[in-house]
């Protein structure tokens, strides 16, 4: 019974490692996304799209264009 909540406890840990690398992540790709909207009136709209879409792609593991 021991051995079982050691493992119960190691797959916890590891998943609450893993959920905040995850949102950790998620939060700086929010902020930049967020920045990237606050300056878009200074950069050109065919400059801005290919950066979003390509954040799309990555988000979604990656593939071709």
């Amino acid at each position: 019974m021991a051995f079982n909540a050691k493992i119960l406890i190691f797959f916890n840990f590891f998943s609450v490692i893993h959920t905040f690398a995850i949102g950790f992540f998620g939060i700086i790709a929010y902020n930049i996304s967020r920045q990237i909207k606050l300056f878009s009136f200074l950069i050109p709209p065919d400059v801005i799209i290919p950066v979003q879409t390509q954040g799309i792609v990555h988000r979604m593991g990656g593939g071709v264009s």
